[in-house]
């Protein structure tokens, strides 16, 4: 808890007034969970006796004592710093993480004007997923499962109660416009004045979560009242008609929640996301190999504004399970050949949606140079290719769009009779304030890659094994960094003095700015490599195959260095490691070639599919 004035991002008020012990769990709860935020803690003193006496006073807590609710929170305001004011009545238990997801919303969602959370029962039922205003206020999903999908997407709500969170601005104005105020409605009476005076947005937040001891929600329940003057100007709607808002909607369906942060397909389907849900797309993804995970990879897509649709069980199935929502799609964006032959059926059922077919990368293509490495006879490669080869291409007639990553594979779809295709290549950033360690202060060479991705093992153990041993030679200390998740033994055994080989990274940026060179020496794949492409944003000059350079209109000793045997590899590091014109040269040629690639360039391609 920082006490440094201005320095605080939220004043957390908590309204005592009915029980001390539920005031003390409360207060618990809020110092063990509240971690990596600054923050003050105020306790508004409503008790008959003096609260400040007791044995609280011991722990690093602001006390404000008032008569009544309205001029204590004047007093908490005029001693609190936070530029937001977090509001929790007692009795409720906070939950790991529950105000660093209220924050989130105010950053991703335009105009809000307050964030209530999830409302859980002691005994695990539903409580409320925020408030309905009509005649009366009544609590949205009272004694359901607080696990349905329903209840688990951040969505517009007429009122919050129990924890929420407002700019400290937005109160200072209500209570300047003379809000009344009473401990029985204070957070009705806050969710009207947001949405009818200031005309800002009230939302639920499913991923914050508090939980209501039994005691206190015997005691009182401040959503029971009557409406009365609080009627809003538009009428109270059905929970479910929320989850088909009038914007076009659309479904990503991938095997699993994208991992933008270990695998460059994840990254690239992790954008275009991004590019839908901020062009007010209502999105949804479904994961079709996840089951009741929802881990970080699943927050991230709620903190976007997905809908994500999930099994309970691993013989659920999306068709069944959300027939309605399938009904209301607009856009289905499949990735990958198995989940397009998987839904191709599926689709036919829903003539209405428009399929869109991500190859991600050319299934044929990249098998096929697999199977090269691996002796296979002409007669036996030519067999195998062409079956893969004739489903792929079939379902991308079928398909009401098809994908390619490069021009390359578009050209390829073409020449087979596909004649639907449209380009969607990776999406890479600038990464601004990089490229400030010069030449001479780097040291090392990298390489990253998601491991469970044969190519990149291949790659790595060619490097290891065949490449390195001719470069240490001259450079005997060079150190190579084999970034990238999940190395199998393949990987982990090639360790060594030389070889660092430290499995995932959380952030890898340090490598690419420390590192002078980075390699990416691939014999086997298709499509774009997001790892060229990574090492680019950072400015880092890329040495690769002619494989690795597909895709991104790269020139050899211009924005990239190609080599296709490990001798001629191995004299590329060599020359590029030591020859600081060139790496000076191929760095800002690198920033060039990243420009064309950015949200703002491949958002509209994306966008004129999704009309």
């Amino acid at each position: 808890m920082s006490e440094a004035e201005g320095d605080l991002e939220v004043s957390i008020l908590m309204i005592a007034s009915k029980d001390l012990k539920s005031v003390e769990k409360s207060l618990r709860s809020l110092i063990q969970e509240t971690t990596a935020l600054k923050y003050e803690l105020l306790v508004i003193d409503l008790f008959e006796e003096v609260l400040s006496d007791s044995r609280l006073k011991t722990k690093n807590i602001k006390f404000i004592k008032g008569s009544d609710l309205q001029s204590a929170l004047e007093n908490a305001l005029s001693l609190s710093s936070g530029k937001y004011v977090g509001i929790i009545e007692e009795g409720v238990i906070v939950t790991v993480d529950w105000l660093s997801n209220l924050l989130v919303v105010f950053s991703q969602m335009p105009n809000t004007g307050m964030v209530g959370a999830k409302i859980i029962y002691e005994y695990g039922l539903l409580k409320q997923a925020g408030g309905v205003l009509g005649e009366a206020v009544s609590n949205v999903g009272e004694f359901d499962d607080p696990d349905k999908f329903n209840y688990n997407f951040i969505r517009e709500s007429d009122c919050q109660s129990f924890l929420f969170l407002l700019q400290k601005k937005d109160l200072q104005k209500a209570l300047e416009d003379a809000v009344v105020f009473e401990t029985d409605s204070l957070s009705l009476s806050l969710s009207v004045f947001i949405k009818q005076s200031l005309k800002k947005k009230v939302y639920y937040q499913p991923l914050s979560i508090g939980i209501l001891l039994d005691k206190s929600s015997e005691s009182r329940n401040r959503l029971s009242k009557e409406a009365g003057v609080y009627t809003l100007s538009k009428p109270a709607t059905p929970y479910n008609d929320d989850v088909l808002v009038p914007n076009k909607s659309i479904l990503f369906i991938d095997p699993y929640y994208p991992t933008p942060d270990k695998d460059s397909g994840s990254r690239r389907l992790n954008e275009i996301i991004t590019i839908c849900a901020e062009a007010s797309f209502n999105v949804f993804f479904y994961g079709h190999k996840e089951i009741a995970n929802f881990g970080s990879y699943y927050q991230s897509l709620i903190n976007k504004g997905v809908k994500v649709v999930y099994k309970h069980f691993s013989d659920d199935t999306l068709e069944d399970d959300y027939k309605y929502i399938m009904n209301h799609i607009d856009f289905a964006w499949i990735s990958r050949l198995e989940m397009n032959e998987y839904y191709v059926n599926m689709l036919r059922a829903y003539p209405h949606i428009k399929w869109i077919n991500d190859t991600v990368d050319l299934h044929f293509l990249r098998e096929g140079r697999a199977w090269e490495q691996n002796n296979i006879s002409t007669n036996e490669l030519d067999e195998r290719i062409s079956q893969i080869r004739t489903i792929e291409v079939d379902l991308a007639k079928k398909a009401d769009v098809t994908i390619a990553i490069t021009q390359h594979e578009g050209e390829l779809l073409k020449s087979y009779g596909v004649n639907n295709t449209v380009v969607v290549p990776n999406i890479h950033f600038l990464k601004v304030g990089y490229r400030t360690t010069s030449f001479y202060d780097r040291a090392g060479i990298c390489f990253i890659g998601g491991y469970d991705h044969k190519p990149n093992v291949d790659a790595v153990v060619w490097l290891v094994n065949e490449i390195m041993p001719i470069v240490w030679k001259s450079l005997p200390d060079l150190i190579v960094h084999l970034l990238g998740s999940n190395p199998p033994k393949e990987v982990t055994s090639l360790q060594s003095r030389n070889v660092i080989v430290p499995g995932y990274i959380n952030d890898v940026s340090p490598y690419f700015e420390r590192n002078r060179v980075f390699v990416a020496p691939l014999r086997v794949g298709a499509g774009m490599k997001g790892k060229i492409g990574h090492s680019m944003e950072y400015g880092l000059p890329v040495i690769t195959t002619s494989i690795g350079a597909e895709g991104m209109d790269l020139t050899h000793n211009k924005n990239v260095l190609i080599a296709d045997n490990a001798k001629d590899f191995a004299n590329e590091i060599l020359r590029l490691y030591q020859n600081k014109n060139l790496w000076n040269d191929l760095s800002t040629n690198s920033l060039e070639i990243i420009k064309r690639y950015t949200p703002e360039n491949v958002s509209r391609t994306i966008l004129s599919i999704l009309k």
